[in-house]
């Protein structure tokens, strides 16, 4: 739903406001597989963004969190807060990151579609977990977490569609890389397809 939101590209929003009402009054009743405690988590972070008058880059912060965990189909509190963890203790680190996820789509600016990411974040965990790593989610997000930022920062930068609008970066080839090897991802290379879609692939020879 995140995601549905930033494709909007519209030109102004109460970011908030859309948060509380599509966020927790639609996609939170759906989490009722979940157990109370893995639910209220969820909502504890979600809580602190949208209902608790935090500061802005707090909120932002928070914003961040709450989509990363569902990118990652988190149903553990204590997933959840290795996510959490992992941003505030790296805030210099992915600054850039949270301040990009925050502004696609608003005011005037291009919202940027990350397709994929979901899978990316999935396939890298899937891959710590399956090579003994102690902590698979904090192995992945370290991996993935830079990667999206650099990604978007150079499609912003590269991309002719600067307005309101959806710019989509597909991820599909990252998220087949991570699944063998996710510290090969210098192997691939962004190639921009049209005025709003890129795409990221196998550096080609030169």
């Amino acid at each position: 739903m995140i995601e549905a939101i930033n494709r909007k590209g519209i030109e102004s929003v109460d970011y908030d406001l859309i948060l509380k009402y599509l966020l927790k009054y639609n996609m939170l009743p759906s989490l009722d597989r979940f157990s109370d405690e893995s639910k209220n988590s969820l909502i504890s972070v979600l809580n602190n963004g949208v209902n608790m008058g935090l500061q802005e880059h707090e909120s932002n912060i928070s914003r961040v969190i709450t989509r990363l965990s569902l990118m990652l189909r988190l149903s553990n509190p204590n997933d959840i807060k290795i996510v959490e963890h992992e941003i505030l203790d790296n805030l210099d680190k992915y600054q850039e990151l949270i301040y990009e996820l925050n502004q696609s789509g608003y005011e005037n600016q291009p919202a940027f579609l990350l397709y994929y990411s979901p899978a990316m974040l999935n396939n890298a965990c899937t891959y710590f977990k399956n090579n003994n790593s102690e902590s698979p989610i904090k192995d992945a997000l370290k991996v993935c977490l830079p990667y999206m930022q650099s990604i978007i920062i150079e499609a912003r930068l590269n991309m002719s569609n600067q307005g309101p609008g959806i710019n989509t970066v597909l991820l599909r080839d990252v998220a087949m890389k991570v699944s063998e090897n996710p510290f090969q991802l210098n192997e691939l290379e962004i190639v921009y397809l049209g005025q709003n879609q890129a795409c990221v692939q196998k550096k080609l020879k030169k």
